[in-house]
């Protein structure tokens, strides 16, 4: 485990650990398959996982509230990181997009 001591590094060490979860998520998936994200925020997961994949990823947020002034759109990140259309981002509460997908 890593400390940090000065406030620029958390923003590298929190990439780098979503990073990492990522790789462990592509690993236990294997091949193909379908992953859902509730609450996928802005992509910290989202990213990196789509390029270490071949799954079919849905993304699952209501965007209600900005986490920063900084906040930007998830469409925004998939389009700048050329994955656009390898992620399906569904702007809803995550009850809706349930029981809209069990219909």
């Amino acid at each position: 485990m890593r400390t940090v001591s000065e406030p620029k590094e958390l923003a590298i060490v929190w990439r780098q650990q979503y990073e990492n979860l990522a790789r462990e998520f592509a690993r236990l998936l294997g091949k193909g398959g379908t992953v859902v994200e509730i609450g996928c925020g802005r992509g910290q997961l989202t990213i990196p996982l789509a390029k270490l994949v071949k799954s079919r990823l849905l993304t699952v947020d209501s965007f209600a509230r900005p986490y920063s002034p900084a906040y930007r759109s998830p469409r925004h990140t998939l389009s700048r990181e050329k994955l656009k259309g390898r992620i399906s981002l569904f702007k809803e509460d995550y009850r809706d997009f349930l029981v809209a997908s069990l219909e």
